[in-house]
């Protein structure tokens, strides 16, 4: 469901910004579409969470989440210092990207990582972000 939500808002965000709302809002579009970006991977991230729940883990779950913290930050003030407002969705769509490695090596300590369903959705992903540059 994530994933034809998301679709659904990189597809047709901006026109669903200009159906609903006056000229004042169409800059909200672009901005929907790049946030859109960061549930395609988000999906996996969330589902190690639950898992790191429930086997106990949650000492792992703290550090994921310091760590997000930290990326967090660290995109906000790069993304802006570089490109602005759209640096900064950029950075804040890029997030569950950045943070599915730590999630993935935390998964495999725990002998919980599947690569053989992690990759494809990463690489679809990755395929629908470029393709959305080329064809969008």
């Amino acid at each position: 469901l994530a994933w034809a939500a998301a679709l659904f808002f990189i597809l047709l965000g901006p026109a669903l910004i200009e159906l609903i709302y006056d000229d004042r809002y169409i800059e909200a579009g672009w901005m929907l579409r790049i946030l859109a970006f960061g549930p395609l991977v988000s999906v996996l991230g969330i589902a190690y969470d639950i898992v790191f729940i429930t086997k106990g883990k949650t000492s792992a779950l703290a550090a994921l989440s310091l760590i997000q913290f930290v990326i967090l930050i660290t995109v906000i003030i790069v993304g802006n210092s570089l490109g602005d407002l759209r640096g900064m969705l950029i950075g804040l769509a890029a997030v569950p990207w950045l943070i599915f490695p730590a999630k993935a090596i935390f998964a495999r300590r725990l002998n919980l990582f599947q690569p053989e369903v992690d990759l494809p959705v990463i690489l679809g992903a990755f395929l629908i972000v470029i393709a959305s540059f080329f064809v969008l």
